[in-house]
């Protein structure tokens, strides 16, 4: 799996594919999406879905859609490029290391959340994090830049929070 992110001082952006699966006749309507942090006491909250993208890679012909109510027919699958974020005054500024994270749905006309699909984030292939471009989620290094860089590149970003007085979450 791929992935796009960027985080910055005043915001922070990840892009996953997500595919919703209907395994029944019937259409199922999904409300909002969120993306949870599992066993992470310092992402209590979880990520708010910011927009709908037509590419996982950012590029200028990127479409951007709002968050907005969707259906998935019956016995059908979709392929989603959701973006999660988080903008001033709360910042997401993670570790360079392995997050479980979950993508939850609101379903029809519950108020439950439920899990769509759970996977392991590596954020330790952030090794540009202020440049806004896509990753392999990965958990070997392959193009030569590994975590050390990550860790340094993200610290960087997590000090020039904390020197603006806001408090980077995930740290």
């Amino acid at each position: 799996m791929t992935f796009s992110a960027a985080v910055t001082p005043s915001q922070s952006r990840l892009r996953f594919p997500v595919v919703v699966y209907n395994t029944g006749a019937k259409p199922i309507v999904i409300r909002d999406l969120r993306l949870s942090f599992l066993d992470e006491p310092t992402l209590t909250a979880p990520l708010p879905w910011t927009s709908l993208r037509t590419h996982l890679r950012p590029a200028s012909d990127d479409h951007l859609g709002m968050p907005a109510v969707f259906a998935v027919p019956g016995r059908t699958a979709e392929q989603l490029f959701i973006e999660f974020g988080t903008s001033r005054p709360r910042y997401l500024v993670p570790a360079a290391r392995p997050y479980r994270v979950t993508v939850e749905g609101l379903l029809g006309q519950g108020d439950k959340w439920h899990p769509l699909v759970t996977f392991t984030w590596h954020a330790a292939r952030l090794v540009h994090p202020t440049n806004y471009i896509a990753y392999r989620n990965s958990p070997d290094v392959v193009e030569g830049e590994g975590p050390d860089k990550a860790e340094a590149a993200l610290n960087a970003v997590a000090a020039k929070v904390v020197a603006q007085g806001g408090a980077p979450e995930g740290r």
